[in-house]
């Protein structure tokens, strides 16, 4: 049972009677408990639609184009939360100011299926996995880590992870196909246990469809939590080197790289980016995986924005190298720029990424430096408009004073951004 929200004026549910307050109860037969169910429904060209209102029962019948919207909003979802308690959750290693909506821990596959979301499987029952495999929910995205079930366990610090390769087979019998992300952790998962576990998903092509690998992420608020090791040069090399021969032979047998190492790998490294080659159709990229090549491919073709006075381009210690291309950029062009890094005092100096600088660090930064412009890393503020620390944008253009951007994922795009 769905309630009805709202109903747009004119609509072809409002024509058809529907209303808010009403309660959907189901669609064509089949029954309807939440707005996912609603929306893979409501998809067919004739629906016979039982409502309740009150204690009355009746029925809709609706005729409409397969693309044609009902104008109708029902009630959102309420997010799964994460039952797991892993050793190295991100969400445990933030300040207790840091913006609010960051920790809310969802688990939950229907985001997966809607917004690319990683999920664990360990929250799914039985209902869960039917309704999975009744409405089709494909492309997944799966958090595995590892395969081996006493060390996903351990680093999961839930029974139910034990479970994932039973799981993930039983989907891909089903149709579903599964996107995966291994997050390494020096010492814990990584060496003989991420070959094993790559190769145990590998054995499930096409039905997984890719691997992402990333490295562990560690804040400086880890008081109490388990000691990890934090990821260097190093070790990023041997991950390299490791996972190279499999690349290789992925590419030779599935006509794709299959397995993506994430941007840090090589940066860390000391590596060069791969071509564009490598990365096939960018299946990881909202993973982060494939940004950078992204980022120089588009300076290549990118329109430089003219800009009136000087401009800084703001970013972390790992992407300065290739801001410092786009500042060049801005240069031949006969315009003032500047790379500016900022170091995340918030978080910790282990933190290097753009994209989450807090702002009152850059707030701090750029209040030193000259410049009536400063374009900001793509993905730093939320659709609020809120950085990580809970400061928004707005704050940090009414303390600086200045023309304040945010870069577009696609770096193609930024003349337009500025307009």
């Amino acid at each position: 049972m769905l309630l009805i929200t709202d109903v747009e004026k004119g609509s072809i549910g409002d024509k058809a009677g529907l209303k808010p307050s009403q309660y959907i109860l189901s669609i064509n037969g089949e029954r309807v408990d939440d707005a996912l169910d609603f929306r893979f429904h409501t998809a067919d060209e004739v629906l016979e639609i039982e409502i309740r209102e009150g204690e009355e029962i009746f029925r809709v019948y609706v005729e409409k184009g397969i693309d044609q919207d009902l104008g109708v909003q029902v009630k959102d979802f309420v997010i799964r939360r994460c039952q797991n308690n892993c050793i190295f959750c991100f969400m445990d290693q933030l300040p207790r100011d840091a913006r609010e909506s960051l920790f809310v821990k969802d688990d939950d596959y229907r985001m997966s299926f809607l917004y690319g979301n990683f999920i664990t499987l360990t929250n799914l029952v039985e209902n869960d996995f039917k309704k999975i495999e009744r409405l089709r929910l494909s492309p997944l995205y799966i958090s595995v880590h590892t395969t081996n079930p006493s060390l996903r366990e351990s680093i999961m610090r839930n029974k139910n992870a034990r479970k994932v390769k039973e799981q993930m087979e039983r989907l891909i019998s089903s149709g579903i196909k599964l996107h995966t992300q291994i997050v390494l952790l020096p010492g814990i998962n990584d060496g003989e246990e991420y070959l094993s576990t790559v190769e145990d998903l590998a054995s499930m092509y096409p039905g997984v469809l890719s691997i992402g690998v990333v490295p562990v992420g560690l804040t400086g608020h880890r008081e109490g939590l388990p000691l990890i090791i934090s990821p260097d040069g190093e070790w990023a090399k041997e991950v390299l080197d490791i996972s190279k021969p499999y690349q290789e032979k992925f590419r030779a047998q599935f006509g794709i790289t299959f397995l993506y190492l994430a941007d840090e790998f090589y940066i860390l490294a000391d590596e060069e980016i791969p071509k564009r080659e490598y990365y096939d159709d960018f299946p990881q990229i909202e993973n982060g995986i494939g940004m950078v090549r992204r980022f120089l491919d588009g300076l290549e073709d990118m329109e430089v924005p003219q800009m009136s006075g000087r401009t800084i381009l703001v970013t972390g210690v790992l992407a300065e190298p290739f801001v410092i291309k786009l500042e060049e950029k801005f240069k031949n062009t006969g315009q003032r720029a500047e790379t500016v890094v900022v170091k995340n005092r918030y978080l910790g100096s282990s933190v290097t990424v753009a994209g989450l600088l807090p702002g009152w660090d850059i707030l701090a930064m750029v209040s030193m430096i000259e410049g009536e412009n400063i374009i900001l890393p793509p993905d730093v503020v939320n659709g609020d408009g809120k950085f990580i620390d809970d400061f928004s944008l707005n704050d940090l253009r009414k303390f600086t004073g200045r023309r304040i951007y945010i870069a577009p994922s696609d770096i193609t795009e930024l003349a337009g951004v500025i307009g």
